[in-house]
């Protein structure tokens, strides 16, 4: 009975106590009524509990150090890009430049190698150059015309003979470098260079008389020659620069069809003597094919078969016979990647040069410079 009253009454069991009161259990305390727990204080006012405070400040403030960290980041990478392409740039700069400082520091040894060494044309006598008249400059002749006029009007300078075209002090250039042989000379073309002969193919390749690294290298007779041009074959080595330097020029025999027809001979200047050749083929071969290079023949027959195979694959037939007994110079430089151009010419003629006459125009020269 005392149960069941109080349970009538506005008083509930103390395990059920605030169930259906205004009061609730601290465990549920303010579920039903206004206050909320301390944990959910304020979610649907105006306050924001601290720690949901402390979550949003937090979040924002990682938000914006985030973003900052990737601009710093985008900015790096940027300047990173930027710096390397200046570098690139700037490396590749420096590289062109030292191409281009390495072959005008060759154009000008040997232009001062031509001014230095390269003696003033023979005087040629009248009766090689054929211009003698039988009077005297400065001789009236009978209808008053001076000699010196007569020549002015009737008769038109001849070129000079290929045998009074060049002489090289040789004395003075050998005590620069022993190993310079000679001295190429084209007729009609701005070729010309000391030769040079060290018993290899590797000396001279990138270097200058000098002994100095260049691209351009030297001039240099085939290692496998002697150092005299007696040989059945000589071959002769240069670089094709890209500025037409060195055997640069050689290129034009393949890519101009006119061409060979101003520029057939060429000549080499050895101590004492100066010989004559004539272009008779050339062509271009693969880098592989090394056989083009043969200095050597066993027998008269081989060399005679080799000559036959160098005029028959002549991009030209020039019609210029060959025979087992000449003297022939090949000319060699890269001409493509992977190719090689060989200019095979003829021994044509020869000629002394007068030494005692020669020795005292080097000591003139030397006492100029």
């Amino acid at each position: 009975m005392k149960r069941e009253q109080r349970t009538k009454s506005g008083k509930a069991p103390q395990t059920e106590q605030g169930t259906g009161s205004g009061k609730a259990p601290r465990t549920e305390q303010g579920t039903g009524g206004g206050k909320a727990p301390q944990t959910e204080q304020g979610t649907g006012g105006g306050k924001v509990p601290q720690r949901e405070e402390g979550t949003r400040n937090g979040k924002v403030s990682g938000t914006w150090e985030e973003t900052e960290k990737r601009k710093k980041r985008s900015r790096w990478l940027y300047d990173g890009i930027i710096f390397a392409g200046i570098a690139l740039l700037g490396f590749a700069g420096f590289g062109l430049y030292g191409r281009y400082a390495d072959r005008a520091a060759s154009q000008q040894l040997y232009k001062v190698l031509n001014e230095q060494y390269v003696l003033p044309p023979e005087p040629v006598p009248a009766r090689e150059t054929g211009s003698g008249t039988g009077m005297e400059a400065g001789v009236s002749s009978p209808g008053g015309v001076s000699g010196r006029d007569f020549l002015a009007e009737e008769e038109e300078p001849e070129e000079t003979p290929w045998n009074h075209m060049i002489r090289v002090n040789f004395k003075s250039l050998k005590e620069r470098n022993p190993d310079v042989i000679g001295w190429i000379f084209f007729e009609n073309e701005n070729i010309s260079y000391p030769i040079l002969y060290s018993g290899d193919n590797v000396r001279y390749l990138r270097r200058t008389l000098d002994g100095k690294n260049a691209s351009a290298g030297s001039i240099f007779l085939d290692g496998g020659n002697t150092p005299d041009f007696e040989d059945s074959r000589n071959v002769i080595y240069g670089h094709n620069m890209k500025n037409l330097s060195m055997f640069g020029k050689l290129k034009y025999y393949m890519q101009e069809k006119e061409y060979y027809e101003g520029h057939q001979y060429f000549q080499i200047l050895s101590e004492g003597v100066v010989y004559r050749y004539r272009i008779f083929s050339y062509f271009d071969v693969e880098e592989t094919e090394t056989e083009m290079c043969q200095v050597d023949f066993t027998s008269e027959k081989e060399f005679s078969e080799f000559i036959g195979l160098l005029q028959s694959r002549s991009i030209r037939d020039t019609g210029i016979e060959v025979g087992q007994n000449d003297k022939v110079v090949t000319l060699l430089t890269c001409y493509t990647p992977g190719k090689r151009t060989l200019v095979n010419a003829l021994r044509v003629d020869s000629y002394e040069i007068d030494t005692i006459k020669q020795k005292q125009e080097e000591e003139e020269q030397e006492a100029v410079q």
